[in-house]
């Protein structure tokens, strides 16, 4: 049995919810006890999110739990197709389903022929793995429902912007504003953190995917593959990761980018690092640790180390996959914050510990007191932030 002193590492079921619960307009039905359903919308409001989705749950007694009567199931279905007159209905296993087998794929079969909306059976009691595992569910199930490619060049989508994910909306907006700048293009579908289940139908009609995550490789691969749209994996961080990226879209949408208005940006950026090399020189600021989500922790990690220089001690959080090593305990880090010249851009439990002015938040929970509000960390302004609170240090 394993015992842990913070959060720990949430379930595929987590992830799959939080995910499916962004998009405006999706119809989701679990099949499982309401406190479990009550929890969902209660982790979101640590979040600082709401649910956009319209999501029901059918309750469950010791009819369904030891006789396996799914009629329950059946009667919420007829009810909330005939209430909404959905598109689709998302029918989601809970965790007690999971635990007594209940065959969600079989009963929606089964009572497809009862509704007008298409059902769509969702496996994740919370059985499967980690939150990362659902959320790569959820993202493949909403670009299966993308329709026929409308022939329309002058936009793109961004997959794998979840409310899992500590300011992703802010993040969100960095990429539109900078993807604007260099290549005026406008933004199709924020999947799932801005997107209705039209803007889902519609992802075929966009002439490039931004993948911010691992988890949303497989949903870019089958919009590729139905419409041929070619995607970029990976996060611009720092300077020299920004123009990698905004070179790597360059690229793939076959045109030169805006070099002249961003550069504006960028030498004002690189006079800032310049700035905070003095102070590394000095030892004002000496050494970071970082925490958060993989994809966080290795953009961020490579802008610091090989573009500021400065050494980075990784700290292990409940948003870590779980066979990811720490580099420094939980007393070591505490030992750390001790010292001068230590930054930290940790989670919302670390953060607890650090000051504000030597700390970034990277991911939840979000804390009233210690939580702040900051700009995306991604792109050329989410560089400066960092550049600045470093120089402040």
């Amino acid at each position: 049995m394993k015992l842990y002193k913070n959060y720990p590492v949430p379930s595929d079921r987590m992830g799959l919810l939080w995910t499916l619960s962004g998009i405006k307009d999706l119809v989701l039905v679990e099949f499982g006890p309401e406190g479990t359903t009550r929890y969902l919308l209660e982790s979101l409001k640590y979040f600082g999110e709401e649910a956009n989705a319209k999501i029901f749950t059918t309750m469950m007694d010791e009819d369904v739990v030891i006789m396996g009567n799914a009629e329950r199931l059946r009667k919420t279905l007829v009810e909330v197709d005939e209430m909404y007159s959905p598109e689709y209905i998302f029918v989601v296993e809970s965790s007690v389903g999971a635990v007594i087998g209940m065959d969600i794929e079989g009963l929606c079969r089964e009572f497809q022929q009862s509704v007008k909306a298409k059902l769509l059976s969702v496996k994740g009691g919370g059985l499967s793995g980690i939150w990362t595992t659902g959320v790569e569910e959820a993202l493949s199930m909403l670009a299966e429902i993308a329709e026929e490619k409308i022939s329309e060049k002058e936009n793109y989508n961004i997959l794998g912007c979840c409310a899992d994910e500590l300011n992703h909306k802010a993040e969100a907006d960095a990429i539109t504003a900078m993807m604007e700048k260099a290549f005026a293009l406008k933004v199709n579908c924020i999947l799932s953190a801005s997107a209705s289940i039209e803007d889902c139908k519609k992802m075929g009609k966009s002439a490039l995917n931004v993948v911010l995550r691992k988890e949303a490789l497989p949903a870019a691969q089958t919009l590729e593959k139905k419409f041929g749209t070619p995607y970029v994996y990976g996060r611009p961080y720092g300077l020299d990761g920004t123009q990698s990226w905004l070179e790597e879209m360059e690229e793939k949408l076959g045109r030169e980018g805006n070099w002249k208005a961003v550069n504006v940006e960028m030498e004002a950026l690189r006079s800032l690092i310049l700035q905070l090399k003095q102070k590394i020189e000095h030892g004002a600021v000496r050494k970071l640790v970082i925490s958060g989500h993989s994809e966080t922790v290795k953009g961020l990690t490579a802008f610091a180390s090989l573009e500021l220089g400065l050494p980075v001690l990784y700290l292990k959080s409940a948003w870590s996959a779980p066979k990811e090593e720490a580099a420094v305990t939980e007393e070591e880090y505490r030992h750390l914050l001790e010292e001068s010249g230590t930054f930290v851009l940790v989670d919302g439990l670390h953060s607890r510990l650090a000051d504000e002015k030597r700390r970034i938040q990277t991911a939840h929970p979000i804390l009233e007191g210690i939580t702040v509000p900051q700009p995306g960390l991604m792109g050329i302004k989410g560089a400066a932030y960092i550049v600045r609170k470093l120089i402040d240090l």
